[in-house]
C-alpha cells in the first residue's frame, strides 16, 4: 500500500509541475491576464507548489515512481 501511494504520489506531483510550469510560461507572455485570472494569492500558491515540487523531485525518485505507475508495477 505505501509503495502504491508513493507512485500515486509521485504522479500527482508531477502534474502540478506540469501546471504550474505552464503559468509560469503563461507570466512571460502576458503576465496582466494571468494575474486577473488566478489573482496575487494564487501566484503566491503557485510559486510555492513549485518550490515544493522541486524538494521533492530531489528527496525522491518522482519520475521512477512515475514510470512504475505507467508501466503497471504497481
Amino acid at each position: 500500500m505505501r509503495e502504491r501511494v508513493k507512485a500515486y504520489g509521485s504522479v500527482l506531483v508531477l502534474v502540478a509541475y506540469v501546471i504550474s510550469g505552464s503559468i509560469a510560461a503563461g507570466m512571460f507572455i502576458n503576465g496582466a491576464w494571468i494575474l486577473d485570472k488566478i489573482g496575487l494569492v494564487g501566484l503566491i500558491i503557485e510559486i510555492i507548489v513549485i518550490n515544493i515540487c522541486a524538494v521533492l523531485s530531489l528527496l525522491y525518485d518522482i519520475s521512477g515512481n512515475a514510470k512504475k505507475v505507467f508501466e503497471g508495477q504497481v
